[in-house]
């Protein structure tokens, strides 16, 4: 019986025999294997949503903190961190093996992640609380960066579960909203940076006399401003609703002057780009000649209100041209100037991935003239984020790398 079932798959006595048979063959074959990859892909599932929470779980109360003692031996605070960082590290070095981890682009992320943990945890054990506080904000940044190429269910699941935590481990929409602007909800981020800076404006109508306190009030209230701003303009290359946004607020006598003037030169700036419509990038050369290079040959030009919303729009053209179509060469100027333009507005706009567009220029584009000046910038950064009172303190592992960097383009370009 068995046989001549078998023959009558394989030795079909009509047309539709005929046609079926292959197809039935090929199903037969595909759900044969298909367990196989499926269960391991469920597997690697597993092992990473398992990673990723105990991550989460770990990393998340260190998002909000800043490092203040600066006496390792006699302060539990840093201990906690110090393990905290350690166990992420374990974590992640668990991930390594599988096969969403040996992407290029996730690969290196995650071997910068961990170069980044050692360093911060050698920073705090030397009481160095200034850089490290900034060396920590870095990990969360190569967190964002990997999680922006990934969709799956895991990292929706852990975005799903930060939206139900906000009364428990936040004090403020504004610390709320810069929570979801970190882990890339921006809708969300939007609706509660409105919310803060509707509430900051009833205070300061209520507090005029507290001078110290509508200080900060203005600062988080100029932070708002900013990351709105670049959701319109950055991620979502649309001007038209950041004038939208401005519009509400342009009139309000209870924002003090400087941030009306900022706000009046921003609108100027997007109106600019709403009639240059350059969303069609046919040549990046042409591009970075029109848009940028004069902020290489006048520098100081970078420090105005219209050059924070250029750099905005520009960075978002070049990541999604940088995505979808430019050739080796085109990456390599493409990164750098990401990188620029990223290290010029971190500390007010963006959470900065500098220094990773910067390294991917050198290794993956080290033959193109533009990898040395990657080179020279990411140097130098490393320097300046180094660079304390008392001199360089520069970790050993960078150290390493960029002689590893510099002996890569001389070799190269010879």
């Amino acid at each position: 019986m068995k046989k001549e079932a078998m023959c009558f798959f394989i030795q079909p006595k009509n047309k539709a025999g005929k046609v079926i048979m292959p197809i039935l063959i090929i199903l037969s074959l595909y759900l044969f294997y298909q367990p196989i990859s499926f269960a391991n892909a469920i597997k690697d599932e597993i092992r990473i949503h398992q990673s990723m929470t105990r991550i989460n779980n770990l990393f998340n109360p260190l998002i909000l903190t800043s490092i203040h003692c600066n006496q390792t031996n006699n302060c539990e605070e840093n201990k906690k961190i110090i393990n905290n960082l350690l166990s992420i590290s374990a974590s992640l070095k668990e991930l390594q093996p599988l096969a969403l981890f040996q992407k290029p682009t996730i690969k290196q992320n995650l071997v910068l992640a961990n170069i980044q943990l050692k360093n911060t945890i050698s920073l705090i054990k030397s009481n160095n609380v200034l850089i490290a506080n900034t060396q920590l904000k870095k990990i969360g940044n190569i967190c964002i960066s990997c999680h922006n190429q990934l969709s799956s269910p895991p990292v929706k699941i852990l975005h799903n579960s930060f939206l139900t935590n906000k009364q428990t481990k936040f004090h403020s929409d504004y610390d709320f909203a810069n929570y979801l602007y970190i882990i890339r909800q921006y809708d969300n981020s939007i609706i509660y940076y409105k919310r803060s800076i509707d509430f900051l404006l009833s205070k300061i109508s209520i507090d005029k006399n507290s001078k110290n306190e509508n200080e900060e009030i203005n600062f988080q209230l100029l932070d708002s401003f900013k990351k709105i701003l670049s959701i319109h303009t950055r991620l979502n290359l649309s001007p038209y609703q950041g004038i939208q946004f401005l519009r509400m607020y342009q009139n309000d006598k209870r924002l003090n002057r400087s941030i009306r003037i900022k706000i009046f030169n921003w609108e100027k700036s997007l109106s600019f780009w709403i009639n240059e419509n350059p969303y069609q990038l046919y040549s990046t050369d042409e591009f970075l000649k029109k848009y940028l290079s004069q902020y290489e040959l006048f520098p100081s030009e970078l420090q105005t209100d219209e050059a924070d919303i250029n750099l905005l729009v520009a960075s978002g053209i070049l990541s999604k041209y940088l995505i979808n179509h430019s050739t080796d060469e085109e990456s390599s100027k493409i990164l750098y100037w990401l990188a620029v333009i990223e290290r010029k507005l971190e500390y007010s706009y963006l959470y900065s991935l500098s220094e990773l567009y910067l390294r991917d220029c050198i290794i993956h584009y080290s033959k193109y003239p533009y990898a040395k000046k990657c080179l020279d910038k990411y140097e130098n950064d490393i320097i300046f984020d180094y660079t304390g009172s008392s001199g360089l303190d520069i970790p050993g592992e960078y150290q390493q790398e960029l002689k590893k960097f510099n002996y890569k383009i001389q070799h190269i370009r010879k």
